[in-house]
């Protein structure tokens, strides 16, 4: 068992790093499409001939500050969006036992007038576990159906995930299509469960999917982790904290300096 918790753990660091990697080699730019991408060193001299943006002060050095600034948040919250979803896979895998493809699950959902595949960030089919995992598991699934409602009537045979490092984005088509899929998932006997691990998350939002999934946010989605899989994510992320910090804060240095 320590052999594989160490395999994990290489594992983790491995698909952490790769995800950091492209936020260090992440240039600040500004365009309207990735084909028309203008570097900070000709920005400020692009806003100062344009016709609004020269009048409004939006040629200042802090106004383009600020534009690169939005840019590299969105590419650094997206990665870190992207390595949260690996890991908790990772970690269900191989903490289970399970193979790559026993952990997707897709659904078809509505959207709109038409029918479309998605898949679950991560999945637990119980079928496949051995004997006392299965009970252990069945039993807490079992129990977030009863929270979402006091009488399920369906067969529980899995557990569903989506992952989100923090929720901020109030889209209404996302909102809908992850209603969707919990509905897909609960009526398929499938535990719908989203993970969201800051604490920064918009309050709208969650309250929103409290009523159809079973949401964990901040140090319980780490806690849920951990319970399922028995390996402690949070801990490992805090023993590698200060390099995993650096990458980001290198990151956001570059956006400070804007000839």
């Amino acid at each position: 068992m320590r052999h594989e918790l160490l395999d994990l753990a290489a594992n983790l660091d491995r698909i952490i790093r790769d995800h950091l990697a492209k936020i260090s080699g992440y240039e600040p730019s500004h365009g309207r499409n990735k084909k028309e991408r203008v570097p900070k060193d000709k920005l400020r001299e692009l806003f100062s001939h344009d016709p609004l943006y020269s009048i409004f002060g939006l040629d200042s050095p802090e106004y383009v500050s600020a534009t690169l600034g939005g840019g590299t948040v969105t590419s650094i919250h997206r990665k870190i969006g992207d390595l949260y979803e690996e890991c908790v896979r990772e970690i269900v895998k191989a903490s289970l036992s399970l193979k790559p493809a026993e952990v997707r699950y897709v659904g078809h959902i509505a959207s709109g007038a038409q029918l479309i595949d998605r898949s679950l960030d991560c999945f637990i089919p119980l079928d496949r576990l051995p004997g006392p995992e299965e009970k252990r598991l069945r039993s807490l699934a079992g129990a977030g159906f009863q929270s979402l409602a006091p009488k399920p009537t369906v067969r529980v045979v899995g557990i569903g995930f989506e992952v989100r490092h923090c929720y901020q984005s109030a889209d209404s088509r996302r909102a809908q299509a992850d209603d969707a899929m919990a509905m897909q998932c609960g009526v398929s006997g499938i535990l719908p469960v989203m993970l969201v691990f800051c604490n920064q998350s918009n309050r709208q939002i969650l309250r929103r999917y409290t009523r159809i999934w079973y949401v964990t946010e901040g140090m319980d989605s780490y806690n849920m982790v951990k319970e399922i899989s028995g390996f402690d994510f949070y801990g490992f992320l805090l023993a590698h904290r200060e390099e995993y910090r650096k990458p980001v804060i290198d990151a956001l240095r570059r956006i400070q300096q804007v000839e």
